[in-house]
C-alpha cells in the first residue's frame, strides 16, 4: 500500500466520515497503525524541526517499517544535533520517494489530510493518549445554582497556559495540545 497516496486521497475529501471508512478499511494495516500513531502522539517527540534536504533511493532502499523503527533512537534521543539531523537523512535516503514523504509526515507531527487524534482513535481504541487538560467555563447562571457549597473558585486570568512534565530528572514544558514549549531555560528549576 503506497501510504503517502492514501494520506492525499483523504486530504483531498473533507468528509470526516469518508476518512474514518478508509481507515476502518485498512484498520489491520500495521505500517498505517504506527505512522497515525508516531505522528499524532504529542508524547512521542524526534526533536528535529526541519525536514533536512536529501535525495530519496531510486531503488528498492530499506522498508518504511524499518524506518519508523530506526527513528525510535531520534525520539529516545539516543542521536541528537548533527548526529539527528544526519540520522533522519539517512532513511530518509534509504526510503523511495513515496516512503519518504510519509516519514517527513511523520516527523513533522502532521498527516496532512484532517485525521486528528478523535479520528486515530475511533478506529484503534486509545491509540494515542487522550492529553487531559481541566479548561474553565464561561459565566453561567445554571452552573452556578450547579455547585455544591463549600466549594473552592477560581477567577479566570489571562495568560499562557501548559503543563510541566518531569521525566527522568528532565523537566519539559507542553501545551493544551501535548505540543512541547520550549521556555528557554527559565522555568526548569
Amino acid at each position: 500500500m503506497n501510504l503517502n497516496k492514501f494520506f492525499e486521497s483523504l486530504a483531498s475529501n473533507a468528509s470526516r466520515n469518508y476518512k474514518i471508512e478508509q481507515l476502518e478499511s485498512n484498520r489491520n494495516n500495521v505500517v498505517l497503525r504506527e505512522v497515525v500513531r508516531l505522528a499524532l502522539d504529542p508524547f512521542t517527540q524526534f526533536y528535529i524541526r526541519k525536514i533536512p534536504t536529501y535525495t530519496p533511493n531510486k531503488g528498492k532502499g530499506i522498508s518504511l517499517k524499518f524506518a519508523l523503527d530506526s527513528i525510535g533512537d531520534l525520539s529516545k534521543r539516543l542521536v541528537t544535533g548533527n548526529a539527528g539531523i544526519d540520522h533522519l537523512r539517512s532513511n530518509l535516503e534509504a526510503l523511495n520517494y513515496e516512503d519518504a514523504k510519509v516519514l517527513e509526515r511523520v516527523i513533522q507531527k502532521d498527516l496532512k489530510c484532517g485525521v486528528e487524534v478523535s479520528t486515530a482513535n475511533k478506529v484503534w481504541k486509545n491509540l494515542i493518549p487522550e492529553y487531559p487538560v481541566m479548561l474553565c467555563s464561561p459565566f453561567e447562571q445554571k452552573l452556578v445554582d450547579a455547585v455544591k457549597f463549600p466549594a473552592y473558585t477560581q477567577m479566570k486570568m489571562d495568560g499562557m497556559r501548559f503543563n510541566a512534565i518531569v521525566k527522568n530528572g528532565k523537566c519539559e514544558f507542553r501545551s493544551r495540545n501535548g505540543k512541547e514549549i520550549n521556555l528557554l531555560g527559565n522555568l526548569e528549576q
